[in-house]
């Protein structure tokens, strides 16, 4: 299925051996593909992004266990796999001059001429939900001028072919013109192009077309729409459309699927590329299972794959404990512990004792040595470590000096590897300068670099990406300071959670809001994608897999706002796109009237008076280990009155051990601590030994997990005790009344008016190069150019018998894209009302 109905081409392609390429074709045996995800609605958990590909199976290639087949044996579960999309026919790079074609958010640009006025209007539009309205005097080219937001005409350059084909909805029989004049450097006008056309009625958009080749000496232009004689007075409304070419091309704004602004949205010129239409990522994961189905004339298999979000599942995460800190970087953090194959030990500097086994040794270049501290305090607002309770700092560094890690026994040479670290400061003359943080190699020198820009009292997450190539025997993670630092004796700048994994197990993050707070969070052995959705929900929003395979992190009250501008406009008239009308759900208003946002609120303050506590002790009872035999204790911490006890590394938590006999190997036990719990190793020295009693101990904070604190928002008024609210919960917030708030306003502005939810699907084609022809493109690359949820989309549906008169703006939550051999490919969505 590389190309049905002249529409999409798409590429199936699968990575067997597991190495990150992907080169496996499966594509000329692709008849059929069924992929997508999504949720209900704003306030549920996103579901896993699956596809399930139809093969061509006549010589049984896809049959796992055929072994003549050319896939033999790597063909199985657990194989990556990856679906794109290109559109089958493409246009050049094209940018629309105008600035403001939409009047999305304003008119300038749009000047009105001979005694017309010109305002924004929301009544009418073709993309998004605005347009401009003219009302004309009664006199010839009464209308308006398009110019550049900055008042100056547009910038063109003599010699090439220039368009003008804005949309214009006019009055039936109204003789409108369009007009292109060409001016020189002395800003005197040199030519005049014009188009005419006929108003049909204000219902009906047109799409007029003016062409003419810029003349020599032309270096800019103004754009006109406007009346050809006196015919009254009467409204126009136009959105504006102006780019380098000779033909008709599809429309472009920055809010279009594969366009970008160049500046501010609505207010810069914007561009879609041809790369942009091309190997447009729609989903990545791999194969979870095989089926056959022989019921056609020809056997075809049926592959089923999930998104790598299933892997979190059973991927078991331990983690913490984060102690207020910013949930944008909790985000970054937790992605790179999804991650496959960490090559540095112990990132997070927990591990006592700190032994060359279990922990990096770090080789200072000038200034001190790195040293591991406690960054704890006397209040959990002073626990400096981004996570734990430790972290590295280095002092008296000049430009040029920092640390080396070596890794070459660890990774190898023409292999792509990522390495990530946060960095901070407590010098206030330290914020702004400069490190380096590098992957190196002595043959190849400075493989992968990035600048951090320190700021003092917050964490900068930072990561750089590059390939050994050959010829290294050694290879090493480095840090290096651009400038001298503040001078302190002992602490200039610190580092916490040193990453390093092979670049083909990395996970892109998007992270969009979430600047505040978490008060705590600490995980031991979950699952991965528990501690996902805990802390989603705790950072006031939710999280996806996207079509690459990235994470994204959503803040709801930013991305789903009931004001955002339109990117999409859905219409059942002809001043949009198409859609096919599905299930229409109205809930019923004031089901809920309040709404309560609820977190176990903060952690007490750490006392350095009291003196240590008992965190956990064995069961009495002697347990004989043999020679050198090693056990793993995973570790709880006392739980008193149904709340948390927090366990703090100031100093170091301590093991006591009581022998009946024998010995234990040096450096043991072990304690790996994660707030809540640790992991105790425990080995025997030669002559083996008998455990009679074993026990934590160490500083500790108190959490109350048995009541919630509340944030509550009243937008139904309601003062009976019998209204039930909605309850939704934020675990590891703490009391942080700002975030809570906002979140419960957006939730109860939301849904305390019953928002509609509505099913619709966008169907592609029919292509082709005239009128009709791009608004088919348009339609078709809708459903592969935006392959997420969260388009804001104005809906309408106003037209005809048995029309629901919706008219306003809605969020896609689902989307699911189906297509068969020989059939029109089209999208499913799922929207609801902002």
């Amino acid at each position: 299925m590389p190309s049905v109905s002249n529409l999409i081409d798409w590429e199936l392609m699968a990575d067997l051996t597991d190495d990150g390429v992907y080169d496996a074709d499966f594509t000329p045996y692709l008849r059929g593909i069924d992929y997508g995800f999504g949720r209900e609605d704003a306030l549920a958990a996103f579901g896993t992004r699956q596809l399930k590909a139809t093969l061509g199976n006549n010589d049984s290639r896809f049959s796992p266990k055929n072994d003549t087949g050319p896939y033999f044996p790597d063909l199985k579960r657990g194989r990556r796999v990856r679906l794109r999309a290109s559109m089958a026919v493409t246009f050049p790079n094209t940018t629309n001059l105008v600035e403001n074609p939409s009047a999305e958010t304003n008119a300038t640009g749009w000047v009105a001429v001979t005694g017309a006025t010109v305002v924004r209007d929301t009544t009418k539009a073709y993309y998004g939900r605005a347009s401009v309205k003219v009302t004309t005097a009664n006199s010839v080219s009464s209308g308006t001028r398009l110019q550049k937001i900055d008042g100056t005409r547009f910038a063109v350059t003599a010699g090439l072919d220039y368009v003008f084909a804005p949309r214009v909805a006019a009055p039936a029989g109204k003789a409108l013109r369009l007009s292109l004049a060409w001016y020189n450097a002395a800003a005197g006008v040199i030519s005049q192009i014009d188009g005419d056309f006929t108003g049909i009625n204000v219902d009906t958009w047109q799409w007029p077309f003016l062409t003419g080749l810029a003349p020599v000496g032309a270096v800019t232009a103004f754009l006109y729409v406007y009346t050809q004689s006196a015919i009254g007075v009467f409204d126009f409304y136009v959105e504006g459309f102006f780019y380098a070419g000779s033909a008709r091309r599809p429309y472009v704004d920055g809010d279009q699927p594969g366009c970008t602004w160049a500046g501010t949205a609505h207010a810069s010129q914007s561009t879609r590329l041809l790369s942009a239409q091309q190997d447009i990522e729609q989903f990545t994961g791999r194969i979870r299972g095989f089926s056959l189905d022989r019921q056609r004339l020809q056997g075809e298999m049926v592959m089923d794959c999930t998104a790598g979000q299933e892997t979190y599942l059973r991927k078991r995460i331990s983690c913490g404990p984060f102690t207020r800190k910013r949930a944008n970087l909790i985000a970054q953090r937790l992605a790179d512990l999804m991650e496959e194959g960490e090559i540095i030990k112990d990132g997070a500097e927990r591990v006592k004792p700190v032994s060359n086994a279990e922990s990096e040794t770090y080789v200072q270049v000038g200034a001190t040595t790195p040293a591991r501290n406690a960054s704890g305090k006397s209040d959990p607002a002073d626990y400096g470590a981004m996570e734990g309770d430790n972290l590295m700092t280095q002092g008296n560094v000049a430009a040029g000096d920092g640390w080396n890690i070596d890794v070459t026994a660890r990774i190898a040479n023409s292999l792509n590897h990522t390495v990530a670290c946060f960095f901070t400061t407590d010098e206030a003359g330290n914020n702004g300068k400069r490190l380096t943080l590098q992957l190196w190699g002595d043959s190849s020198g400075i493989v992968a670099t990035t600048t951090v820009t320190l700021v003092t009292n917050a964490w900068v997450y930072a990561s750089a990406a590059g390939i050994f190539g050959g010829g290294n025997t050694v290879r090493e993670v480095r840090v290096r300071a651009t400038d001298t630092l503040q001078a302190d004796l002992i602490i200039d700048y610190a580092w916490d959670c040193l990453h390093l994994v092979k670049t083909s197990n990395r996970i892109a993050r998007t992270i969009r809001g979430m600047d505040y707070d978490i008060e705590f969070m600490a995980s031991f052995h979950r699952s991965g994608a528990a501690i996902l959705n805990e802390f989603a929900k705790s950072a006031c929003g939710w999280f996806y897999e996207d079509a690459a395979g990235g994470l994204v992190f959503e803040q709801a009250s930013s991305e789903r706002s009931a004001t955002a501008t339109p990117k999409l406009r859905l219409s059942d008239g002809l001043d949009g796109v198409p859609y096919v009308l599905g299930d229409y759900d109205e809930a019923a208003a004031d089901i809920y009237k309040k709404f309560r946002v609820g977190s176990y609120g903060d952690i007490s303050p750490l006392s350095l008076t009291v003196a240590n506590r008992r965190l956990w002790n064995l069961e009495p009872a002697n347990r004989v280990l043999g020679a050198n035999e090693e056990v793993t204790y995973y570790v709880d911490y006392v739980a008193e009155q149904g709340g948390q006890i927090i366990g703090r590394s100031e100093p170091l938590p301590s093991t006591t051990v009581v022998l009946s006999a024998g010995a234990l190997a040096a450096n043991y036990p072990i304690i790996r601590p994660y707030g809540i719990a640790a992991e105790l190793v425990v080995k025997a020295g030669g002559g083996g030994a008998t455990i009679k009693e074993l026990w934590i101990e160490g500083r500790f904070q108190y959490r109350n997990t048995n009541e919630r604190s509340y944030v509550e928002y009243n937008p139904g008024g309601s003062s009976l005790e019998a209204d039930a609210p909605l309850e939704l919960e934020t675990p590891a917030q703490g009391y942080k009344e700002a975030a809570m708030t906002t979140y419960a306003t957006w939730v109860g502005d939301k849904y305390v008016k019953g928002p509609p939810k509505i099913d619709a699907a966008i169907q592609g084609g029919p292509i082709g190069t005239d009128e009709d022809g791009i608004l088919g493109w348009q339609n078709t690359f809708e459903i592969i150019g935006r392959p997420e949820p969260g388009t804001p989309v104005w809906f309408k549906h106003k037209t005809g018998q048995a029309a629901l008169y919706v008219d306003g703006l809605m969020y896609i939550e689902s989307r699911k894209v189906s297509q068969r051999a020989g059939k029109v490919p089209q999208v499913a969505l799922v929207l609801e009302e902002a």
